[in-house]
């Protein structure tokens, strides 16, 4: 029988390389004029990955984004009652369309880092357009009607 303590050393010592590998950082900006949401990731090749390794290393990273993404879209202003994120808490139901908007994320480029240690990548997402077809309007727009029992009252000329 193995001692607690020894267990949860091995097992840190074989999930230490699992931990350190997945390191990827994002910066995201938000173009509110064009409707652009654009990130830049950034991961470091796993040990044992060369230069030649790009196209894993690519898929590596983009194993690991959506959930980074999401949670970069969930920083966005939603309404006046608050952010992505807070509509995704009101309402889980919402997490799926905001994981749909980080799926729907175009690679504009990829390259390794100058010292060959890193890979990078910048992606972009069109919301003008994705957001409509991720959150449809529920019902048609109504101009309210005049209330019942509501009449004019005529103005007065003080």
């Amino acid at each position: 029988m193995i001692h607690p303590g020894r267990l949860f050393l091995l097992i840190g010592f074989l999930l230490t390389p699992l931990l350190m590998s997945a390191q990827t950082m994002i910066e995201s900006t938000m173009d509110w004029t064009s409707g652009i949401f654009r990130i830049v990731a950034s991961r470091p090749l796993d040990p044992g990955q060369s230069p030649d390794d790009h196209p894993r290393a690519i898929e590596a990273l983009e194993r690991e984004l959506v959930p980074l993404a999401v949670a970069e879209l969930g920083n966005l202003a939603w309404d006046n009652r608050g952010t992505l994120g807070g509509l995704m808490s009101r309402e889980p139901g919402t997490r799926t369309a905001v994981e749909g908007l980080a799926l729907a994320m175009n690679r504009e480029w990829s390259r390794l880092s100058e010292d060959y240690k890193v890979v990078e990548a910048a992606y972009m997402v069109d919301l003008s357009r994705e957001i409509p077809a991720a959150f449809p309007p529920t019902a048609a727009w109504r101009i309210p009607g005049v209330p019942p029992g509501w009449r004019a009252v005529p103005e007065d000329a003080w």
